[in-house]
């Protein structure tokens, strides 16, 4: 701790105010918040070991398309899904689609042979704190549908009810999710923070959705003849996904 000087006075008899207190503890809780000066951080204890470059790595990024920093007291990890490369799409006839249950990004970004990247991490970690956020731009499409009866032809949102949800799972372990999200176009940011073992390390991010049976939605017979003109569908535009490892 810096030395601390007593700056206020209490007289025999006299009255104690708040202030005589809070004060004189302001300098040892300021320098608990951040705040050092030349007592707690000397010029000598600044060697090249604290000055290091940092040093890159791209051991996994054939993987998952990981590119990797490692300095002297945390590292930075980051993997990109960029405009132009193929879309990634997913509807209700899809295979990887099992009920309302968490798929990989990475794996229907595999599925349908779209480059990798911005949907999972992998890193050689060090015990301290994991934190980061994904980034995730997504279209999540209600599907449309075509009611002909003896009025006229309509059209309709048949799955405006249905929601999708995302989450960041550190090593299959869920730590961060966005809650429900109904039918829209949305850029998400989701920010996740965990603590973190000296080990290999991989994050991911993983969604779920409800789609609706397009078969069920023409028993509304009701209404008139239904034909499912559009599926819904969630659409997968772009973005990012990295962690800072700050070290114990």
């Amino acid at each position: 701790m810096s030395r601390t000087y007593t700056t206020r006075t209490i007289l025999d008899g006299g009255q104690v105010k708040e202030e005589d207190f809070n004060s004189e503890v302001q300098g040892a809780l300021q320098e608990f918040n951040g705040q050092l000066d030349g007592h707690q951080l000397p010029l000598n204890s600044i060697t090249e070991v604290q000055l290091k470059q940092p040093t890159t790595s791209t051991n996994w990024s054939s993987l998952d398309g990981t590119y990797s920093s490692y300095m002297v007291s945390q590292g930075y990890h980051q993997s990109e899904f960029t405009q132009g490369q193929t879309v990634v799409k997913m509807d209700y006839n899809n295979q990887l689609y099992a009920g309302f249950s968490w798929i990989k990004l990475q794996a229907l970004e595999t599925q349908l042979g779209a480059a990798v990247g911005g949907a999972q991490i992998t890193f050689n970690a060090l015990e301290g704190m994991l934190a980061g956020c994904a980034v995730i731009d997504f279209n999540w499409f209600s599907g449309e549908a075509k009611v002909t009866n003896d009025v006229g032809t309509n059209y309709f949102l048949y799955g405006s009810g249905q929601v999708i949800e995302w989450g960041v799972f550190v090593d299959n372990v869920l730590v961060s999710k966005s809650g429900y999200i109904w039918p829209r176009r949305m850029t998400l940011n989701l920010p996740y923070s965990t603590p973190i073992s000296s080990k290999p390390v991989t994050v991911d991010i993983r969604f779920r959705v409800q789609f609706l049976d397009p078969a069920s939605v023409a028993t509304y017979s009701e209404y008139g003849s239904i034909t499912i003109e559009a599926l819904q569908s969630m659409t997968y535009k772009g973005g990012c996904l990295w962690a800072r490892n700050e070290y114990r």
